[in-house]
């Protein structure tokens, strides 16, 4: 038997994915300045988590043995892994951008009438 680590790591950023998802959509009919740190934090841990599942993905794809149709599908599992990282990564720092680019009375009017 082979031990593997990715299967531990590889539920968190799915999990994120979804709650961020539906809270976002929440937002969309709340618009609550709390939802919108919630929705930040949630993609942060998210984009965090891919990397780890990632790299434990590559670590593990190495040791289990496979045949050319497995490591096929292996391939495809691997670009998925890649642009779930590479969206939650550019939302991250999208919103992150957004914050700090917001004039402050836009952030304060936004935290005092939504929050």
């Amino acid at each position: 038997m082979v031990n593997t680590i990715h299967p531990i790591f590889v539920h968190f950023p799915i999990a994120l994915l979804i709650v961020t998802g539906i809270i976002a959509l929440i937002n969309l009919l709340k618009s609550k300045y709390q939802l919108k740190k919630v929705v930040l934090w949630n993609l942060i841990f998210a984009a965090i988590g891919t990397i780890f599942t990632f790299v434990s993905g590559i670590k593990d794809a190495n040791v289990i043995p496979h045949n050319k149709t497995i490591h096929e599908i292996m391939e495809v599992h691997e670009k998925i892994g890649i642009s779930i990282l590479i969206i939650t990564s550019i939302l991250s720092v999208w919103i992150i951008i957004r914050i700090f680019k917001m004039k402050k009375r836009e952030n304060i009017y936004s935290y005092w009438c939504c929050g």
